[in-house]
């Protein structure tokens, strides 16, 4: 999507088609790492583009690839830019490819414009709930209050409510470094808690924080603490 993205389009000459294990081989030889980027080719027999790393041993003679523009770790920058714009060139080389690039300072421009967008309306809502007398909660007692909240914990240690569609609308983590991994939940213990919502993410965002409120509130009452 060109307006979240810098998109490169590589053309073979005369038509010639290359394969996505071709494509994935000059890949690995010319690697960019600093920002999420996409290979798409363009489906000989339909003309709809497709991901290249899943599909399979089909051919294309034309593709995409697209570097995000910005992401919470900033704007895309020139060296950024600099850095994708030469493995794109080292991989139309490599393949016989014909590169299209588009403006680097028009990209470099809205990069910045876009990042400051997202600064605009990346908003985290966050409750803090931590024991009135400082004593230690047990993760067990977190986690038993947390389903009984209907949330789930994740492998990556945070537990999720999701509303009757299956999306995420809030979660609960730990309020102390270490997060609450399903392994090792039985052993741990901690002083706080945080609710938090990601504003941008989250569709109905009145009624996950209405969900929020309450379940912080009922979970601060659990434990005999505080929001």
């Amino acid at each position: 999507d060109k307006r979240i993205h810098y998109v490169a389009v590589l053309r073979s000459e005369g038509g010639a088609s290359i394969s996505a294990e071709e494509l994935m081989a000059a890949l690995r030889q010319f690697p960019f790492v600093n920002k999420p980027a996409r290979w798409q080719g363009k489906n000989l027999t339909d003309g709809s583009w497709e991901d290249v790393r899943s599909s399979g041993e089909r051919a294309f003679n034309h593709f995409q690839v697209g570097v995000q523009l910005a992401n919470r770790n900033g704007p895309l920058t020139s060296n950024d830019l600099e850095t994708f714009i030469g493995m794109v060139k080292n991989v139309a080389v490599s393949l016989k490819l014909q590169a299209e690039l588009p403006d680097k300072d028009a990209a470099l421009r809205h990069a910045e414009a876009l990042d400051a967008f997202c600064a605009q309306v990346d908003v985290v809502m966050d409750y803090h709930v931590a024991s009135k007398d400082g004593a230690p909660l047990a993760a067990t007692k977190v986690r038993a209050l947390a389903e009984a909240e209907g949330m789930t914990l994740r492998s990556d240690g945070l537990f999720v409510a999701r509303n009757e569609h299956g999306e995420d609308m809030f979660t609960l983590s730990n309020g102390e470094p270490r997060p609450f991994m399903p392994d090792q939940v039985r052993s741990m213990t901690t002083h706080s808690v945080v609710f938090s919502l990601d504003v941008p993410r989250v569709k109905d965002v009145i009624k996950a924080l209405s969900r929020m409120t309450a379940s912080a509130q009922q979970f601060a009452h659990g434990v005999g603490g505080i929001v």
